[in-house]
């Protein structure tokens, strides 16, 4: 990630970051610092907070900071992974849902697309392929749009 996407990023981070973070008192003992991407520490004397408060304030705001650009990251990086198969027995795919599915006894055959319902006794089922349930699925691909096809 470059500077000026990693910028970008904290840009757009920051106030979705402020508005959910639980203890908002802490955030006027701080203030971010473009520069380096993190909370800078306000003066006591500026702000009328002890300094054990601004030292509090300090730490958790960046420890806070620091995980939840994490988790953004790892949410980015996840929503623009490569999809894998996804094996029955560990999930199954939404209801009413097209999906891919294959079969790991037949890896030379093509995968098919079809999805699962509910029958009459609510058990999930795959509509097309019910005597010969697959073994895995996967969901498709996003399709992109003409914006992004742009880029």
């Amino acid at each position: 990630m470059t500077l000026n996407e990693r910028e970008a990023f904290w840009l757009e981070q920051l106030p979705i970051f402020k508005e959910n973070y639980i203890c908002l008192a802490q955030l006027d003992a701080v203030e971010f610092n473009n520069e380096t991407g993190n909370f800078d520490a306000l003066t006591a004397d500026a702000i009328g907070f002890d300094l054990d408060d601004i030292l509090e304030a300090y730490h958790s705001v960046n420890t806070g900071w620091a995980m939840w650009l994490r988790a953004k990251s790892l949410e980015k990086a996840k929503a623009q992974a490569v999809p894998e198969w996804i094996s029955v027995e560990d999930e199954e795919p939404p209801l009413d849902e097209m999906v891919l599915i294959c079969w790991s006894d037949s890896p030379d055959v093509q995968p098919e697309m079809d999805y699962m319902a509910c029958d009459e006794d609510l058990n999930h089922i795959w509509v097309n392929f019910e005597s010969d349930p697959p073994t895995h699925w996967m969901l498709f691909h996003k399709v992109p749009s003409n914006k992004e096809s742009q880029k």
